[in-house]
């Protein structure tokens, strides 16, 4: 009677540390902000590092765990309510990233301590704001001796896959064994990641222990999961399970029939298909057309319930930012519009309020201290769109993106209370549609970035002019327009 009762005791507390760390469904209704921790800030008072340009960005350029916790107030200012942190275990020389694991249970001390970590996490949830932390699985930093590692992971050969470079012909194949089974070359440094036997039992097994303690361990409410596809996929979902929380993947592919072959490994995955679709459409400024297709090859494909899981992205850690391809900021505005109200979670990685253009790797890993987190056009816009998010509640988190009107430079869609128009003509453009309303004759439509812009449904139609903006209107009889638009005027 006392073993069950124990048990029942053991499992309820499991289950309420679950609850309390964010189910899937419940991550749906966040906006996540994507940290890289060297980058993004130093604690209040610290002085600030030197220069962290050039070869400089291939380093260690000192932001810290603190100084996140300080500049939380930063992020939710923007009405962001989770951050993704970069990995916080101890790394190999220059893994400013967190990417190049050494040692999995001490943490990255060029971050800070491991109360430091735990203070953060704390000053975080203090603040609404959960706490996704990144991981890898797949590798462990540079070294030509294995053996040389700290335990778990360092027996040669029966923890690793042989040292055979990924070839460009094996990406270009998708030829899955070799892409699982060898490993990633960084050309930089003309060394390859000692690549984890993912199949052998106890490396499994040490794993799955391993992602089960740091959640625990540090109260994280979420993993990112690094380089999916290079771990055979029957590998994930136990290791996912085991971290108690919600966990998304990084299967780096655009096409969107390969990408759903990573749909059952995890919770969610990036939808490098919302990518690739966002930047023909308003990077290229080809037909809008496009996200009608995108939206119906994603349905077939990964099923409504999955696609609202998946991450919608315009810009990351790993690919150039969209300024760097388009600068105009009239575009990029209606692909962060588009990424916050369409199906899925949305992630804005660091830099991209900051109106950041920084091209391929490293460039596109700017210190956010060189602008003094200043407020501009797009932070106002975060502010104002994820204002829409939060208050209108499950009216727009459990609809879906419901297209409207489309044309090849207009696109207008629905989510609940929520009427999203979006343009790729650009900042020198205007576009003026008679679209059919998806809302009763006579609702009141008030634009959440200029509360003087409304329109009135006058019979079956609604007349939307852009000028090369996005419009993001609420229905004025849903109970939290007035909380959405009040005095909100963004100049953009």
């Amino acid at each position: 009677m006392i073993k069950t009762t124990l048990a029942a005791f053991v499992a309820l507390a499991a289950s309420a540390a679950l609850v309390e760390a964010g189910t899937a469904q419940e991550w749906r209704t966040r906006t996540v902000y994507q940290v890289m921790t060297d980058r993004f800030a130093v604690a209040n008072g610290a002085p600030y590092p030197g220069q962290c340009d050039g070869p400089q960005r291939l380093n260690y350029c000192g932001g810290t765990w603190n100084g996140i916790r300080d500049k939380l107030p930063y992020i939710k200012s923007m009405g962001f309510d989770a951050i993704w942190i970069s990995p916080t275990v101890e790394n190999t020389a220059d893994g400013y990233h967190g990417y190049w694991a050494k040692n999995f249970y001490n943490v990255n001390d060029k971050f800070g301590t491991k109360e430091d970590l735990k203070g953060l996490v704390k000053a975080a949830h203090d603040q609404g704001i959960w706490v996704m932390v990144d991981v890898v699985a797949n590798h462990l930093g540079p070294n030509d001796d294995v053996q040389t590692f700290p335990a778990p992971f360092n027996k040669w050969p029966d923890h690793f896959h042989p040292f055979q470079p990924i070839t460009n012909d094996d990406y270009n194949r998708n030829d899955d064994k070799a892409i699982e089974n060898k490993c990633i070359y960084d050309v930089r440094l003309d060394k390859m990641l000692p690549d984890l036997n993912t199949e052998n039992p106890f490396v499994k097994n040490e794993l799955n222990k391993w992602v089960n303690w740091l959640v625990k361990e540090f109260n994280f409410d979420g993993i990112r999961v690094d380089t999916v596809k290079h771990v055979p996929r029957s590998f994930w979902p136990d290791f996912a399970r085991s971290s108690g929380v919600y966990a998304i993947g990084e299967a780096f592919q655009f096409d969107k029939t390969l990408l759903a072959t990573y749909k059952d490994t995890m919770d969610g995955i990036f939808n490098f298909g919302f990518y690739d679709v966002s930047a023909k459409v308003f990077m290229s400024k080809q037909s809008m057309w496009n996200i009608e297709t995108y939206l119906s090859d994603m349905r077939r494909l990964f099923g409504q319930d999955k696609l609202n899981l998946l991450g919608t992205f315009v810009d990351n850690h790993d690919l150039s930012r969209f300024l760097f391809t388009q600068p105009d900021r009239a575009l990029l505005r209606n692909a962060l519009a588009f990424a916050l109200f369409t199906d899925g979670i949305p992630f804005v990685y660091q830099g991209t309020e900051q109106e950041y253009a920084g091209g391929a790797d490293p460039e596109n890993r700017e210190p956010l201290w060189y602008v003094n987190y200043k407020n501009t056009t797009t932070t106002q816009f975060f502010a104002a769109l994820n204002k829409v998010r939060a208050t209108a509640g499950d009216a727009f988190h459990k609809s879906v993106h419901t297209s409207v009107w489309t044309k090849d430079n207009f696109h207008a869609f629905r989510r609940g209370p929520v009427l999203v128009a979006l343009t790729n003509v650009g900042s020198q453009g205007q576009v003026t549609e008679n679209i059919a309303s998806p809302f009763p004759a006579g609702t009141v439509l008030v634009n959440a970035l200029d509360s003087n812009d409304r329109v009135t449904v006058s019979g079956s139609t609604i007349s939307i002019t852009l000028r090369g903006e996005p419009k993001v209107y609420v229905a004025q009889n849903f109970n939290g327009a007035r909380r959405v638009v009040k005095r909100n005027k963004t100049s953009v």
